[in-house]
């Protein structure tokens, strides 16, 4: 399973190359459509999405045909690269996805959340590689809804896989067999004076809150904090401190946190709890 992290703080840094090893970013099209795509040294793989949910929530749209030009021009540079969906209308992502297509290209179809089951199924006819969306602000509850609904229909990633816009949750994660994701988790976790801990979520480090806010669990206690910084190598003080420094040592041991997780995604779907079944909303 590949990992694409986000967010224009993270992606545009160089000194994430500090971290030792190469890291897959995600962008939206509309920041890179005026200046193009200039891959950084520490980049693996380039994923470039749509950007149609943040300009929907603007009250704005995406012309599909500048969409795909721009992604005709930098195309040796993406290594994958969405269909322009439109929020609430599967019928009409389907089709500027069916335009992509006709112009040569061959976008990551994005199936949201909500849409009738036989969009989905009409991708899978085309592709094996489909995007799952329009999941942003919904509980985990809905969210296992919908994915389990999808992956009962195609547990084998070897056949058909998907790729979860914004699917970062531990939970989620390790219950899906998922061929890739994203989310912009690391770099906001890190700037709010967060690390990522397996199994517990965010734990603020920051030593300027109360200890009640540090958020340790009952089991859990700062000196494992510590040794589990510490053990990728970083500084759990410099970790601690409230400086661009402290920043940066947050987000590696994020990156450490998922490429952990990212070691136990299941390879089919054969969920250990009962899947749950689709509801009406």
């Amino acid at each position: 399973m590949i990992i694409y992290h986000g967010g224009s703080g993270l992606t545009t840094q160089q000194r994430i190359e500090e971290y030792g090893a190469p890291v897959s970013v995600l962008q939206p099209y509309d920041v890179l459509a005026k200046k193009g795509i200039t891959r950084l040294s520490w980049w693996d793989k380039f994923f470039l999405d749509s950007g149609a949910f943040t300009i929907s929530q603007k009250g704005g749209e995406i012309n599909v045909y500048d969409y795909i030009a721009f992604v005709k021009e930098w195309e040796k540079e993406i290594d994958v690269y969405a269909s322009l969906d439109v929020v609430g209308d599967g019928e009409a992502s389907y089709r500027n996805w069916r335009i992509m297509l006709d112009a040569g290209l061959n976008p990551l179809p994005v199936f949201p959340d909500g849409e009738p089951l036989d969009i989905l199924f009409e991708y899978a006819k085309v592709t094996n590689y489909i995007g799952l969306g329009a999941v942003a602000f919904k509980s985990t509850k809905r969210r296992m809804i919908f994915f389990d609904q999808v992956f009962s229909l195609f547990p084998d990633p070897s056949k058909v896989g998907f790729h979860g816009f914004g699917v970062m949750s531990e939970d989620l994660l390790l219950r899906y067999p998922w061929r890739s994701v994203d989310a912009t988790t690391v770099l906001l976790f890190a700037c709010n004076g967060a690390i990522l801990y397996p199994g517990y979520g965010a734990i603020r480090i920051n030593p300027n809150v109360s200890k009640k806010d540090l958020r340790w669990k009952t089991d859990i206690s700062e000196e494992m904090v510590r040794a589990y910084i510490e053990g990728f190598g970083l500084s759990y003080e410099k970790a601690c401190e409230q400086t661009m420094d402290g920043t940066f040592e947050r987000i590696f041991v994020n990156l450490h946190c998922y490429e952990e997780v990212r070691k136990k995604v299941p390879t089919v779907f054969r969920p250990k709890f009962k899947t749950l079944p689709v509801v009406q909303l």
